[in-house]
């Protein structure tokens, strides 16, 4: 599913996402969103006036304030867990009367795809990397496009400075304060896969590093298969991973994070990044998911046990 944080609002919208009961066979997919209240820590159903996009998982979705509506881009509409089908419609739904528009945009879109990540500043949706048909294996898209949300026009933007590989399930947060945004770990094509680095992005496509995170030290010894001294671990940052939830705290200039896929299985710890100072703070610790070098085990004679 994609979800997004309602500021104006103070609750969690989601779209989408898909389900089957049984192991195996095909999926059924959801074009529905829901409402999650902060205050009231109730969900409420957002009943749709007219038909909008397909059912899909693995889509984004911002929430623009200055019209009080979802928009949501791409994602994979198979139903079919062994296949992908991007896609690269653009929708936006009116919150008050839950009516759905196609947003038709001018200029040169983006490739179908999924598992992007997709942030917004101002009028500005900013939609970075992700994957096409091959998204299990990459290459992974490393590119960087705009959608100018009041004039509905799309532009790209020539990655310079530190710039990352191209990744998927990764994080993008807007920095306000920052005039900035900011990109978080993720899954990437090249030797480590999963990563624990942060980057600065400016309007202009430059990146910098703020957190170079784990470096290569032994490659793997085959697929999902790591040894013990696969990585020298940058302690001071969470365990490489992706497919994590985060948001924005735009009071404090951080960024939450809680947990995601890491090599070693899923997680379910909490961390902070600080916009200002570009580094990374635990919260809540982990108990499972990590490295023999995070969680202190001795006897390891491979990456996690």
């Amino acid at each position: 599913m994609a979800s997004t944080i309602d500021g104006a609002h103070r609750r969690l919208l989601v779209f989408g996402g898909r389900f089957r009961a049984a192991a195996s066979g095909l999926y059924t997919l959801y074009n529905d969103v829901w409402s999650f209240d902060f205050a009231t820590e109730q969900w409420a159903s957002i009943a749709a006036a007219n038909a909008g996009p397909s059912g899909r998982v693995n889509a984004s979705a911002v929430y623009d304030a200055a019209t009080d509506e979802l928009v949501v881009f791409g994602g994979n509409t198979s139903r079919d867990g062994l296949q992908f089908v991007p896609s690269a419609d653009v929708w936006a739904l009116a919150l008050a009367t839950g009516t759905w528009r196609r947003v038709m945009a001018s200029g040169t879109a983006p490739a179908a795809r999924l598992f992007h990540a997709a942030a917004i500043r101002g009028r500005r949706m900013l939609v970075m990397d992700g994957g096409d048909v091959n998204a299990f294996v990459g290459p992974f898209f490393n590119d960087l496009n705009v959608l100018d949300l009041a004039t509905s026009t799309w532009s790209s933007l020539t990655r310079q400075g530190d710039d990352p590989l191209g990744r998927i399930n990764f994080g993008l947060l807007a920095d306000v304060a920052g005039s900035r945004w900011i990109v978080l770990g993720g899954h990437d094509d090249g030797a480590l896969g999963n990563r624990n680095d942060a980057f600065a992005l400016a309007d202009n496509g430059t990146f910098s590093t703020l957190v170079g995170g784990d470096t290569l030290n032994r490659p793997g010894t085959g697929f999902c298969s790591f040894p013990a001294d696969f990585v020298t671990a940058d302690l001071g940052a969470p365990e490489r991973r992706s497919a994590f939830v985060s948001g924005v705290d735009p009071t404090r200039r951080r960024a939450l994070l809680f947990g995601g896929k890491t090599d070693c299985g899923t997680t379910n710890d909490v961390w902070v990044f600080d916009f200002a100072m570009g580094r990374w703070q635990p919260a809540r610790p982990s108990t499972l998911g990590v490295s023999c070098q995070r969680s202190g085990v001795q006897t390891c004679t491979s990456l996690c046990q």
